[in-house]
Formats: structure tokens, sequence, C-alpha cells
């Protein structure tokens, strides 16, 4: 359903793992990389500390053990 039926024939899960790179894999895709900008903008507009933003979840660790201050 995610990936829809179209003239493509791949298969289903060829299909699935294109439509997984275009939403999670900024590598790989232009649209995610838009995307992650955006939210990240999003977020800090909101009022989220910038450290927290920039750091995605590679401070995952500082992150829950409080280091950076209290979660948003």
């Amino acid at each position: 359903m995610v990936v829809g039926a179209g003239p493509d024939e791949a298969p289903a899960w060829e299909r699935l793992e294109k439509a997984f790179e275009t939403l999670f894999c900024s590598d790989v895709s232009e649209e995610c990389t838009r995307f992650e900008r955006a939210c990240g903008q999003a977020m800090m507009d909101a009022g989220v500390e910038p450290q927290w933003v920039r750091a995605d979840f590679q401070n995952i660790e500082e992150l829950l053990s409080g280091q950076l201050g209290p979660m948003p």
C-alpha cells in the first residue's frame, strides 16, 4: 500500500525498500534531506534547543542521561 501498485513490475519488497530509502535515508534521497532540514527547523522554531536538533540521535546516551538538559 505504501508504494502502490503501478506499472513497475518489481516485487513488492523491492518497491517497499525504495519507499523506505526515500523516507529515511538522507544519504540516498534528496527528498529525505529536505524533509530532515524542514523538521529540524520546525523543531527549533518550536523552542527545541539547537544542540538537540543538530545531534540528531547521535547523542542518545547524553539525551537519556539528562546531560543535555531537560528533554523538550
